[in-house]
């Protein structure tokens, strides 16, 4: 007997394009989002206290 897999499954039942954006372009956006999240985190703490970010770079790396 023939089991389909997922994944031929997936691509059969759904259209292949359901997204208005490629993942690439979404990846990227994201990553824009996240930087502009840091940034204005780094300074807030910059502001503040200068032990914080050291521990916040820390992490990052």
């Amino acid at each position: 007997m023939y089991f389909p897999t997922a994944s031929s499954y997936y691509l059969s039942s759904k259209p292949l394009i359901d997204h208005p954006k490629p993942k690439k372009e979404r990846k990227k956006e994201r990553k824009k989002e996240r930087k502009k999240e840091r940034d204005k985190n780094s300074l807030m703490f910059n502001n503040t206290e200068s032990v914080v970010p050291a521990a916040v770079g820390g992490a990052e790396a």
